[in-house]
């Protein structure tokens, strides 16, 4: 029941980021606290311990990442707050399907950008591929 819960609030604020993300290119951080939080509920409910080794790990390459202008630091954060909700052996598969969410959403960024003739920066709203993956995940 709590599972459930939580699950379904962290579904509705992944709503949120999606629309943040697609419109303003942002992820909030207060969002991001507030799924971390109920990812860490939600993993209290599990048999395994709670997983802090992964969400430490995607911080660490991620800060990397974002020095490189790769990623953006609120994909990151979003990335380890849905892992506090995983067990350890599931964020291969998570990213995995971060990953394949991330194929449509590259090319239909790309074909947009061509369509509407825009000459600026393409930019992915890549909190939308994160949420997918998760959404995928769950679905299992």
């Amino acid at each position: 029941m709590i599972n459930t819960l939580c699950l379904t609030v962290i579904l509705l604020l992944l709503i949120s980021v999606c629309y943040t993300d697609i419109r303003f290119r942002k992820i909030k951080n207060r969002t991001v606290i507030i799924i971390a939080l109920f990812s860490f509920l939600s993993a209290l409910t599990h048999s395994e311990p709670v997983n802090l080794i992964w969400p430490v790990m995607i911080i660490v390459t991620g800060v990397l990442l974002v020095l490189a202008n790769i990623i953006g630091a609120g994909d990151i954060k979003l990335i380890a707050a849905l892992s506090l909700s995983l067990p350890g052996t599931d964020i291969p598969a998570f990213i995995f399907l971060i990953t394949l969410s991330g194929v449509p959403l590259i090319l239909v960024t790309v074909l947009l950008h061509k369509v509407t003739g825009s000459s600026n920066e393409i930019t992915l709203p890549y909190g939308v591929a994160i949420s997918c993956g998760y959404l995928f995940h769950l679905l299992g």
